[in-house]
């Protein structure tokens, strides 16, 4: 395993142009700097995540496509699962090759978390076919390296482990947030929970939260809400000239 990951770090340094590492280096200076003018960091941060997907899906077509040895015929074997059988038959040495396979895609699926945090699984299973498939067809159309099905599926995987990665580490931080808010009466991590909290923290609304009825509201907490910074407050007011406002 160790040897295969250092053939393919060597790889990214041998075979993809210097030129091509510079290029991706003043495109993400370039796109972080128009990121920050035009958004700001704490608006724009996901725009960086997806500045550095489209980067690593270019380093990944120079890695496995275009940095590869042109053949006189295209090598494939498009039978499913063949190196497992190969496995099986002694050839042990493909065990560190479909490793790499799916560790090499781990990063994709983990940016379009990042990138698209409304993103689904099965739109991250679509891409990542959509993506694997595409380089192996390069492969076989321009007879560089060698195309395979089992690629598509390892790819696959991997992608998919990235996006259970960015998954789980999410529910992580939701569950601690929500366990510091618990702690400390601030209320939950959503904008009804904050709501819901910090109204809570103010003994003059919490006072008159049971006569907020349908059309309504106290004048002090009609003053409490137009006078607080946060814009979620000021949905307190439209509710309960709607329907009674329940905490």
């Amino acid at each position: 395993m160790t040897e295969v990951f250092q053939v393919y770090l060597k790889g990214l340094y041998k075979d993809v142009p210097t030129d091509l590492y510079e290029l991706l280096g003043y495109g993400l200076c370039l796109g972080l700097l128009l990121i920050l003018t035009k958004h700001g960091l704490r608006v724009g941060w996901r725009n960086l995540f997806v500045l550095l997907l489209l980067e690593y899906v270019v380093l990944l077509f120079a890695t496995t496509v275009f940095s590869r040895n042109c053949s006189e015929a295209p090598r494939f074997n498009f039978i499913p699962f063949w190196s497992y059988w190969e496995i099986t038959n002694g050839r042990h040495h493909l065990i560190p090759e479909i490793i790499m396979n799916v560790i090499v895609f781990v990063p994709v699926g983990l940016l379009l978390g990042l990138a698209f945090n409304k993103m689904k699984w099965k739109w991250v299973l679509l891409f990542s076919l959509l993506l694997s498939a595409s380089i192996e067809i390069l492969q076989f159309v321009l007879h560089r390296g060698f195309s395979e099905l089992d690629d598509i599926m390892h790819n696959t995987l991997g992608c998919l482990i990235g996006f259970g990665i960015y998954k789980a580490i999410g529910c992580i931080i939701d569950s601690f947030g929500q366990r510091r808010s618990g702690d400390g009466g601030t209320g939950t991590s959503s904008p009804d929970g904050e709501l819901n909290g910090e109204l809570n923290g103010d003994d003059r609304v919490n006072d008159s939260l049971s006569d907020v009825t349908e059309g309504q509201v106290p004048r002090h907490l009609e003053n409490f809400v137009l006078n607080t910074n946060c814009t979620n407050y000021t949905n307190i007011l439209t509710k309960t000239t709607k329907t009674p406002y329940q905490y």
